[in-house]
């Protein structure tokens, strides 16, 4: 009953850095709030109880597809300050990789690429820059959401030459 392949799916569905969400803790998840605490960062060597930056550290919602995920990981635990997820951060990497290869997408994407798809998603829906800003953790104002983490997808891309060819 390993369920640390979820990883993959809440930095997707929930914009997270792998960082934050290797370091969720069962106390982490309010289900009855529908909200995530973000507050610690599991870097590459250890817990540094810190996260990237001060905007970093948050609340954000837990969002409807996210959830059923949430409550499959909290079955069971009660232990507040443990881990919602195991693995080591070397063995999620590889295993990514082996995602990637099932799926037949190429192999240099990264997890991080998830938290690009979060961003672009929520732009491509309309969704206001500084409500994304923090949701992800970026400050107010911040060029990197707009600058490095917001891609226009092919149907993006159609959605606005068809709006703009039709005015």
């Amino acid at each position: 009953n390993n369920n640390d392949w979820l990883i993959y799916v809440i930095c997707v569905l929930e914009g997270l850095r792998k960082g934050e969400a290797r370091a969720l803790r069962v106390g982490s998840v309010d289900l009855e709030k529908n909200v995530i605490n973000i507050t610690e960062s599991l870097s590459q060597y250890n817990l540094d109880n810190r996260t990237k930056n001060e905007q970093s550290r948050r609340t954000t919602p837990i969002f409807s597809k996210a959830r059923p995920y949430f409550e499959k990981l909290l079955v069971g635990k009660t232990d507040v300050n443990g881990f919602l997820f195991k693995a080591e951060r070397n063995k999620i990497d590889k295993d990514y990789k082996k995602v990637l290869r099932l799926a037949g997408l190429p192999l240099n994407y990264t997890i991080k690429d998830l938290r690009h798809t979060f961003i672009s998603h929520c732009a491509e829906l309309g969704i206001p820059q500084y409500v994304v800003q923090n949701w992800v953790g970026h400050s107010e104002g911040s060029r990197v959401t707009r600058n490095v983490y917001t891609h226009l997808t092919e149907d993006a891309n159609k959605k606005f030459t068809d709006i703009l060819d039709k005015n």
